[in-house]
């Protein structure tokens, strides 16, 4: 999504209007998300805490990248530059490892 500038816009706009097209994106891109969803998590138990800490790590790129287009500095984060973006993926993985090393029914809190 960082290369892709328009689509940034067209996530942005979606957050402000609501009509025919944009509950027409939704739907697709839910049904992409649970298209990926199904093939990332077994459906034998899978925690529930894992899957929305996934979602919710998902929302909070999709907020970042949409602001960086109008903010340089984010929590302390340079959000245009590489280095920043860097330490975002890194802070990425260590709460999914976190996530993972939980027991499946184990619930995040």
């Amino acid at each position: 999504l960082r290369t892709r500038p328009l689509t940034l816009k067209i996530m942005a706009w979606e957050m402000v209007e609501s009509n025919e097209l944009t509950h027409e994106l939704e739907a697709v891109r839910e049904l992409r998300i649970l298209e990926i969803m199904s093939l990332v998590f077994n459906q034998d138990g899978t925690s529930r805490a894992l899957r929305a800490g996934i979602m919710l790590t998902g929302a909070a790129l999709s907020y970042l990248l949409i602001r960086s287009e109008h903010i340089d500095v984010y929590g302390g984060l340079m959000v245009n530059s590489e280095e920043g973006w860097a330490e975002i993926e890194s802070g990425i993985r260590g709460m999914i490892r976190g996530l993972v090393g939980q027991a499946p029914d184990q619930s995040v809190s």
